[in-house]
Order: structure tokens, then sequence, then C-alpha cells
């Protein structure tokens, strides 16, 4: 990586020199020397410039390089690709978590609904079940009551039957009583 750095930052320098020498007249220059801060003198020489381009020249990518390097470069676009897709499947599973996380804590809450129903079944089953004791207990009651019931329909039927006897009456008529008056003449003749 460092020397297609390298190769590419030399690449840019070469053509920017060409460029600049087509464009302008070539001007010489002395080296000159310039104090720093640090006291230290650097010496530029025309023969320093000439070994760099000599390096240069000798640095520059031959076709062996270039297909090297585009063959690095080939290598490294195809792992951005799958690091990038890497990325879309990280985000597609963690889209896939979110939901599932909300679908579960949505379950959590159905969970919880139906065990308070399940509860409340249970309190009415319970409920229902003494309703069914209260009823099965007042039936027999019930029963017992009407046994009591026509065992004295019963005996009231038999006691009204003895104390009670119809008396037969003779409806008199017209004529018996005429009879009556001549007997009561007949028989008080004697106490005039």
């Amino acid at each position: 990586m460092a020397t297609r750095k390298r190769i590419s930052d030399l690449l840019r320098q070469e053509a920017k020199k060409s460029s600049e020498t087509e464009d302008k007249p070539v001007i010489d220059t002395t080296a000159e020397v310039v104090a720093e801060q640090d006291n230290e003198v650097t010496e530029e020489s025309p023969k320093d410039t000439d070994t760099d381009k000599s390096i240069a020249e000798d640095t520059s990518p031959t076709k062996a390089e270039l297909s090297a390097t585009i063959a690095e470069l080939r290598a490294a676009l195809e792992q951005t690709k799958q690091l990038e897709q890497a990325h879309q499947h990280e985000v597609s599973l963690q889209q896939q978590v979110i939901d599932l996380q909300s679908q579960l804590a949505e379950q959590k809450k159905l969970v919880q609904k139906l065990q308070k129903d399940l509860e409340q079944f249970d309190k009415l089953k319970a409920e229902l079940t003494q309703a069914k004791k209260e009823a099965l207990q007042l039936a027999e009651a019930n029963s017992k009551l009407i046994e009591e019931n026509n065992a004295l329909k019963k005996e009231s039927e038999g006691l009204t039957t003895r104390r009670y006897k119809p008396v037969e009456r003779k409806i008199s008529t017209v004529a018996d009583v005429n009879k009556e008056r001549d007997d009561f003449a007949n028989k008080t003749w004697l106490l005039d």
C-alpha cells in the first residue's frame, strides 16, 4: 500500500514537472544555505536534483507493476463490495432483531392478557361449581319439601273425611207442612 502511494505520488510529480517544463522555460538556480531555528544548514546542489530525476526515472512504474497495482485495486474494490454487502446484511439483521423484539414484546402482552383471562375463567369456573352445588342442594331440599307437602295433603284428606260427614237432610215440602197441622189439630182437641 505504501509503495502504491509512493508510485502514485511520483507519477503526479512527474506529470506536474512535465507540464511545467512545457509551459515555462527552465531556470537554473543555485542552492543557498538556509538557517532554521535549530541552526541546521541544508544545502541543495544541482547534482542532487539530477539524482532525484534519475531515481524518479528508475522508480517509474513498469507495465508489470501497473498490472499488479490494478490487481491490488480490484481486490481492494472487491473487498470493499464484500464489506458493503456485509454492512447491508448487518443492517437487515439489526432490523430483523428490532422486529423480533417488538413481536416478542407484543406476545408478552398477549401472554399477560391470557393469564388474566385464565384467572378470571378459573374464578368463574369456581363460582359456577359453587352455584351448581347450591342448585343441587336447593333441588334436594325442594324435593323433600314437595314430598312432605304431599304427605301432609294425604294426611289432611284423611282427617277431613273422618271429621266431617255430610248430614242428610230432608227438605220438607208443602204437603208435609199441611199434614203436620192436621196432626196438631187432632192432638190439640184434648186441650180445648
